[in-house]
């Protein structure tokens, strides 16, 4: 009669169960994905550091804007250089590329305060947005959002600011409106009496 080896039925035994085996593994693979998903934290935080930097420092290769202009403080000489800047912006810009907007604008902007505050910041913020070599998807969406919602507010601001002020009043007065002599034109001349021509009869007679 042979003897059972236990030896060898104890390793049978080990070798016939994988669960322990592959308990242990996952556990590894457990600890090696949390040191992963760390690191990842860790270069996700570092990137997001990086952009802040990015948007806080001026692009080098892009447009950076000018001090923006004390209206209420500077003479006239500094003035007029300042909206002479303004005017090769809307003549060069605006009035070619955003058509009924810069149609609302009036001649007389240059002669209101509003207009200026509101021209130097719509084209300083255009030259931040277009003049750069590339874009970034939130470059984009501010292009968007010039475009759609900032630029038809501030063409609606000045021209609010610009009906019926006190300018186009002035310029009224100084080239009124030309009377028109309606004699002859088939209207009701001086006197009330119609100079309508009558046209001869058509047909055979």
């Amino acid at each position: 009669m042979t003897v059972p080896d236990h030896a060898a039925q104890e390793t049978y035994g080990a070798a016939a169960d994988p669960l322990p085996a592959a308990l242990l593994a996952i556990a590894d693979h457990a600890e090696q994905l949390a040191a992963i998903g760390g690191q990842l934290d860790d270069l996700r935080s570092w990137q997001q550091a990086l952009e802040r930097r990015r948007e806080g420092q001026a692009d080098p290769a892009g447009y950076t804007p000018i001090p923006a202009p004390r209206w209420w403080q500077m003479a006239a000489a500094d003035r007029t250089e300042a909206i002479d800047r303004l005017a090769a912006w809307v003549e060069q810009v605006y009035a070619t590329s955003y058509g009924h907007l810069a149609g609302m604008l009036a001649d007389c902007w240059r002669q209101h305060d509003l207009c200026l505050f509101i021209l130097d910041f719509v084209s300083e913020l255009h030259s931040v947005l277009y003049l750069r070599p590339s874009r970034s998807a939130r470059t984009l969406a501010d292009q968007a959002e010039l475009s759609l919602r900032i630029l038809p507010t501030a063409a609606e601001l000045m021209r609010a600011e610009t009906t019926r002020c006190d300018h186009l009043l002035a310029q009224a007065r100084r080239y009124p409106v030309p009377k028109v002599d309606k004699r002859g034109t088939g209207f009701a001349g001086a006197g009330g009496h119609s100079t309508t021509r009558r046209l001869p009869p058509t047909g055979d007679h």
